[in-house]
């Protein structure tokens, strides 16, 4: 894949209304900080606490001012697999799994983006397509993947997909699929692989022709361990791709709320055989 780098991008996916988080599945309680160490010199700070029934995030990393978007919603599916070494793909601007990692344990953790602005993340850092940049003799005891999966239309430019990063193929599973393959080659057996999609995509079913993650998970070598859907309004750019995402999944069914779109965000966690 080819992109032209704009450093100065904008990240559309800071959109994501994650603040108040009113996601009830996550049932996560903690109040936790990394304190500053030699191998990484900036501090996360993690605070979960319960708010009008639901349970609220707040996240605090170095002074960027960027915060994690649908990602914090895999925050217990991550922090219960983490173990040994970790691998963070498709880690975007913050490496947010990479830090809940090291906050669970893990002894050394991968961050993994196509982005080299996102070199930034105060942990190592492999600026690569997926693993084609990274070690092949590196083993990991488990990996969080949370990949671009907007089909990419026709007329849509290289320095386009690449500001939004949120544009996988013109199918919209490219990255997703690819992912799940790699993955299957670099964890160790029992490691356990957390996704984060959206539901068009298809998890358990088919959504339009292209295979399910549940199949494509299958056929790498995984058992499906678990499943979560978490309803989450449109952002401004999956509003902006809706008769796309339509074309390729059929099947897709946004909800309509007080005049706001409504889909669902799911987490899947898979075993590596």
């Amino acid at each position: 894949m080819n992109y032209t780098h704009r450093p100065d991008a904008a990240n559309r996916s800071t959109e994501t209304p994650y603040e108040p988080l009113q996601y009830r599945p996550l049932s996560v309680s903690l109040v936790a900080q990394r304190k500053p160490s030699a191998k990484y010199d900036h501090a996360l700070e993690l605070s979960v606490h319960q708010q009008l029934g639901g349970r609220s995030v707040s996240v605090a990393l170095g002074e960027k001012g960027v915060k994690p978007g649908h990602g914090v919603i895999m925050t217990d599916e991550v922090l219960s697999v983490a173990r040994g070494r970790f691998l963070d793909l498709c880690s975007g601007p913050v490496a947010y799994f990479s830090h809940l990692a090291l906050l669970a344990g893990c002894t050394d953790v991968l961050a993994v983006d196509l982005n080299p602005s996102f070199s930034t993340v105060e942990v190592p850092f492999a600026n690569s397509d997926l693993l084609e940049s990274v070690d092949p003799a590196l083993r990991f005891g488990a990996a969080a993947l949370h990949p671009p999966m907007l089909p990419r239309t026709a007329g849509s430019s290289s320095e386009d997909r690449f500001a939004a990063y949120d544009y996988a193929d013109e199918g919209g599973r490219g990255t997703l699929d690819r992912a799940i393959h790699d993955t299957a080659k670099v964890l160790d057996q029992g490691g356990q692989l957390v996704i984060g999609q959206f539901e068009y995509l298809g998890v358990g079913r088919r959504m339009g022709r292209r295979k399910c993650t549940a199949e494509v998970l299958a056929s790498s070598g995984y058992s499906l361990v678990s499943e979560k859907y978490v309803w989450v309004p449109m952002t401004p750019v999956i509003e902006a791709a809706l008769d796309d995402i339509r074309a390729e999944f059929p099947l897709f069914e946004p909800q309509l709320s007080s005049g706001r779109q409504y889909h669902r965000f799911a987490v899947v966690v898979a075993r590596r055989h």
